[in-house]
């Protein structure tokens, strides 16, 4: 891969990551942005975790 298309790249991912972060909830230990899956918000900047319990 040549040095214009890494940098295309990083520039794309880098304008996506910001937009996910602006919208997003946020991690209460660092302000990362936290991402849902499996009953859970977990930070993967810092490795916080929210589980919900389930009811019952």
């Amino acid at each position: 891969m040549d040095a214009l298309a890494a940098t295309t790249i990083e520039m794309f991912t880098t304008r996506r990551l910001r937009r996910i972060v602006a919208r997003g909830p946020r991690c209460p230990d660092c302000a990362g942005p936290l991402v849902f899956g499996e009953g859970c918000h977990v930070c993967p900047v810092c490795g916080f975790s929210a589980c919900e319990r389930a009811a019952g």
